[in-house]
């Protein structure tokens, strides 16, 4: 995916997930992995509210330059459930010891 590596199996979920992790669970869903944009928001794992993906990108200091290309994964409702390496919407949390898509990303 624009030269990230993304790979996809199903494996049981874990007791916890990872706020900010490269890997992460997801409850099954159709799912679209895209490009971020202004105005992305979503509702961070363990957080309150909604929260800007852009301030994310920031707080995980990924510089201006790389932002446009970052990936986000959004569901069919237009949730935006995870921005790798940066932060892990609190939609789709499967049960833990449950079978759920396991999706791990790298940087180019």
């Amino acid at each position: 995916w624009g030269g990230w590596t993304v790979r996809w199996s199903t494996a049981p979920a874990p007791d916890l997930l990872d706020r900010g992790g490269w890997v992460s669970w997801f409850a099954p869903a159709t799912l679209c992995l895209r490009a971020w944009k202004p105005g992305d928001r979503l509702h961070p794992l363990g957080g309150t509210g909604r929260r800007l993906v852009v301030r994310c990108l920031q707080e995980a200091r990924i510089p201006a330059t790389r932002r446009p290309a970052w990936p986000v994964l959004v569901d069919a409702g237009g949730h935006h459930v995870w921005v790798p390496g940066v932060c892990r919407g609190r939609e789709l949390v499967p049960p833990p010891g449950t079978e759920a898509l396991r999706i791990d990303v790298e940087l180019p």
